[in-house]
């Protein structure tokens, strides 16, 4: 009988044991698991020192422009933005709102990136059809939403044209495209007219002088692309196009 007593208890003692061990293992792994938000964290208190100290290179300093295919963002793009964001208040702190719920999202995914270990990964550039001009990304760095610079001839044809000039004032950014260049690059989009992709551009405040050459002729017109609300709120189905409209007749 008293065997019996002591059997009893050795088993009884091996599932505690067990139990006890398993939990130990389930402790390890969720630690495992479970990512550390400091790093974001930390991203989103250098965007708001950034903007509130008029820091134009600390913002840029904090954004990922590894693309795959060319992106222009510059230093004094960076500049336009904390101007935006220092006479948007309110959207200002719709940002960092947007950014701070973004934690928990990252760490509701389960994103496992290391911060920092994806230089050799260049990225897409598809800007997020999140409302917002940045975003946090896996490797804790800030994002940009990008637009793509679409050429538009408003009231003519782009067959009209021998030749057209895009100058990016003050970017050294240049465009010239003719006759052959526009045949083969030219497509309808979501609106059924006609236009002819240049390239991504981050948010900030563009002046483009063009010219166009019709008949042996030539027009010029200047268009402004300055940040507004409405860059904030583009749809995906638009793919954050920018439409530059030329008057050239």
């Amino acid at each position: 009988m008293q065997r019996k007593i002591y059997i009893r208890i050795y088993i009884f003692m091996l599932i505690v044991f067990m139990v006890g061990c398993s939990d130990v293992d389930d402790s390890i792994e969720n630690e495992e698991s479970e990512i550390d938000t400091s790093v974001y964290e930390q991203t989103i208190y250098n965007f708001k020192s950034a903007i509130v100290n008029n820091d134009a290179q600390a913002l840029y300093d904090l954004v990922d422009l590894n693309y795959e295919e060319e992106v222009y963002w510059t230093l004094s793009e960076a500049q336009d933005m904390v101007d935006f964001y220092s006479e948007n208040y309110l959207i200002y702190k719709e940002e960092l709102n947007r950014l701070e719920e973004s934690v928990q999202t990252l760490k509701c995914l389960g994103k496992t990136e290391s911060p920092g270990t994806n230089e050799e990964v260049k990225r897409i550039p598809l800007a997020p059809p999140e409302e917002g001009l940045v975003f946090l990304d896996p490797n804790g760095q800030l994002t940009i939403k990008l637009f793509r610079h679409a050429l538009y001839v408003s009231g003519d044809s782009l067959d009209d044209y021998e030749e057209i000039t895009l100058n990016y004032e003050g970017t050294g950014e240049k465009f010239t495209f003719d006759q052959t260049d526009i045949e083969n690059n030219r497509y309808k989009n979501e609106k059924n007219a006609e236009v002819v992709d240049m390239m991504y551009f981050g948010p900030g405040n563009y002046n483009i002088n063009s010219k166009g050459i019709s008949q042996g002729e030539s027009a010029t017109h200047t268009e402004t692309i300055e940040l507004s609300l409405h860059d904030l709120h583009l749809k995906k189905d638009r793919r954050n196009m920018e439409v530059i409209h030329l008057y050239l007749k």
